[in-house]
Parts: structure tokens; C-alpha cells; sequence
């Protein structure tokens, strides 16, 4: 599922792929990518929006 133009970065809006979360929803395994666009994971479900 993509979301067009759900947030911004800069100034841009930006896409989002996979459900909207809501406050309370076991927080996903992602990956996040910094500003030298390094990877970063979270894992595991003890994790809570």
C-alpha cells in the first residue's frame, strides 16, 4: 500500500509504503536510512508506537 505525499523532508513530500500505524500498534521491523544513507534496523515486537 503507498501513501503519496504522507510526509514531508525538507520540504518534499515523500511516499510511504505499508498501513498507517496507529498509537498502541506493535511498532514493524523497518529500516531507516541516515543522512550518509546508512542503514538502520528495528526488530522485535517489544516495541510499542
Amino acid at each position: 500500500m503507498e501513501r503519496a505525499n504522507a510526509v514531508t523532508m525538507g520540504g518534499n513530500p515523500l511516499t510511504l509504503v505499508g498501513p498507517e500505524l496507529k498509537v498502541g500498534d506493535k511498532a514493524p521491523e523497518f529500516t531507516l536510512l541516515d543522512g550518509a544513507e546508512e542503514a538502520g534496523r528495528l526488530m522485535g515486537s517489544r516495541w510499542k508506537l
